[in-house]
């Protein structure tokens, strides 16, 4: 089966039901199938064929998953790239995986003019020199005939964010993402009939996930372009949004939206889904207090089509948890010889299923390194307790060893949110003459609020180990954050933040 047959079958039971609404644009399932099809007519026209990558820079818009399955339709790879990339970045994605054509939005032409593949652009005016209008490419009525497409080919290439060295190219089978697709269905009942928000770029992978498995349940997927929160609490509220998912971010600028509102929490939402980066146990508090329904974290990565764990019975969730191994997933926490681990012992998280992705273009070594007999080391430190449930302590790379102790910031960040006033938190290690490395945190405060260092390490120090707490606090009016919201701690690491 392929990812466009998935679509197929959807629209066979219910092809008149709304599959995607973009700013009072409707499409039914029967639409979709049929403006994909079109488009991949277009595209086989211009030369784009089986396994040929076809790379997308566009933002939630209903051309976005138009373009994603009209290539799935013609057994190409599709090639979501990250909006905030600058010119460079995009050159060399376009080159590492020898991209035959860009489906992009007018704003980034700049960027991508100089570049030599098919341009085609998103615009309502006559399109660049050298560039093809989108529209265009709808001008034939006919079908193509159908391709066989097995499900071990690979329908998706999503690059890595780079934390070390060049972005690696995570290529993603049909099989895996139809697996994820499954996964998360068992896992949450989803269904006819309910209506999602979906505010994730979709040029990542927790977007895609998520946006496969509700066309594939048959449910309404409701666009919006950018996360703005007083925007999305008034979609959520105006289109009796059922199902919300979203990073740590999302859901603490929610809390405050509606906290700076005169709206009453929305009353159709059923589930709320959180991933991306973890969740604190103080912003699962908050928000479950403003919205009346608790949050249900997940963990998942590109690498295994973008969910390995969720808690699984939204009625018992174990707040501070990722949860349990999702439906035909494997995992378990290993040591350093790959040994499995007692219970309630930190190790590295290890993953195996038909969702682990087929490995790094053109990186058989780096491959090697995380896929061995099938299981993917994901370099996330965690313990699994005596019910089975897994807790993430910190990512292998940001734990800060110091003067032989581990500190993993997590647990300080943790600490941090418990403080009044503290709207973001992010601990990370910078180098020190006699210890090696010591903690430093950088804090966002609420509105109005004047906190001093002194009076947060004050803090910490009645809750933490002495070797735990930060010697220096520093106040930002923000901090980096990716296009999902996750903050950026490399940006925090590197020398000029210090």
């Amino acid at each position: 089966m392929s990812l466009f047959k998935q679509l197929q079958t959807r629209t066979n039971i219910t092809p008149k039901a709304i599959a995607l609404q973009f700013e009072g644009q409707k499409l039914s399932y029967e639409d979709l199938a049929l403006s994909a099809s079109l488009l991949a007519k277009g595209l086989s026209e211009q030369g784009i064929k089986k396994g040929d990558v076809v790379a997308l820079m566009l933002p939630n818009r209903l051309e976005f998953i138009q373009s994603y399955f009209a290539i799935q339709k013609l057994g190409a790879v599709v090639l979501p790239i990250n909006l905030l990339l600058e010119a460079s970045e995009i050159e060399y994605i376009l080159k590492d995986s020898s991209a035959k054509a860009l489906i992009f939005a007018k704003p980034f032409y700049e960027k991508i003019a100089s570049l030599s593949l098919t341009k085609i652009i998103l615009t309502e005016e006559a399109p660049p020199e050298g560039s093809l209008h989108f529209m265009s490419l709808f001008s034939s009525q006919q079908d193509l005939p159908p391709l066989k497409i097995q499900d071990q080919e690979m329908a998706a290439l999503l690059y890595t964010s780079g934390t070390t060295g060049k972005p690696k190219g995570v290529m993603l089978s049909h099989r895996n993402l139809l697996h994820m697709s499954s996964m998360l269905n068992k896992a949450f009942g989803l269904g006819e009939g309910l209506k999602s928000l979906l505010v994730l770029p979709l040029f990542h992978i927790f977007a895609l996930s998520v946006m496969h498995a509700k066309i594939e349940a048959g449910m309404t997927i409701v666009l919006q372009q950018k996360f703005e929160p007083a925007k999305v609490l008034q979609t959520l509220i105006e289109e009796e949004i059922n199902i919300f998912c979203g990073v740590p971010t999302m859901y603490a600028a929610l809390v405050h939206a509606l906290q700076d509102s005169v709206l009453n929490p929305p009353h159709s939402l059923q589930g709320c889904f959180c991933g991306g980066a973890p969740l604190t146990l103080e912003l699962e508090k908050s928000f479950e207090k403003a919205f009346g329904i608790k949050i249900a974290e997940g963990y998942g990565l590109t690498e295994a089509a973008g969910v390995a764990a969720f808690n699984l019975d939204y009625d018992h969730i174990k707040t501070g948890s990722i949860g349990l191994a999702v439906p035909g997933n494997q995992m378990k926490v290993v040591d350093e010889k790959g040994q499995e681990l007692p219970q309630n012992q930190v190790g590295e998280i290890i993953i195996k299923g038909d969702n682990i992705m087929m490995g790094y273009l053109n990186q058989p070594e780096a491959t090697a390194e995380v896929l061995k007999e099938s299981w993917y080391y994901t370099g996330d430190l965690a313990f699994q307790d005596e019910d089975g449930y897994f807790t993430i302590v910190d990512r292998k790379k940001d734990m800060i060893i110091v003067g032989g102790e581990n500190v993993y910031p997590k647990e300080v960040e943790e600490v941090l949110y418990q403080y009044p006033g503290v709207l973001e938190a992010a601990v990370v290690g910078i180098a020190h003459e006699t210890m090696g490395e010591v903690p430093k945190a950088y804090v966002v405060l609420a509105k109005d609020q004047k906190v001093s260092a002194e009076d947060i390490i004050n803090f910490l120090s009645k809750r933490l180990a002495k070797f735990k707490v930060p010697r220096t606090i520093e106040f930002r009016k923000s901090l980096p954050k990716n296009a999902t919201g996750k903050i950026l701690k490399r940006e925090l690491k590197s020398p000029t933040s210090h």
